[in-house]
């Protein structure tokens, strides 16, 4: 992983943007479940 010294102040935005990410996943696996039909939901979520 790289340090300080290499990403400089855009650290903080980064880590910020990994969050974020990880939290629209989520949210778009749920709204994908909810969508397929109720025999196939493994397939479009996985």
């Amino acid at each position: 992983m790289p340090g300080y010294a290499t990403i400089g102040l855009g650290a903080p935005a980064r880590l910020l943007q990994g969050i974020s990410v990880n939290g629209e996943y989520g949210t778009s696996a749920i709204v994908k479940a909810k969508l397929f039909p109720t025999h196939s939901r493994a397939l479009g979520v996985g």
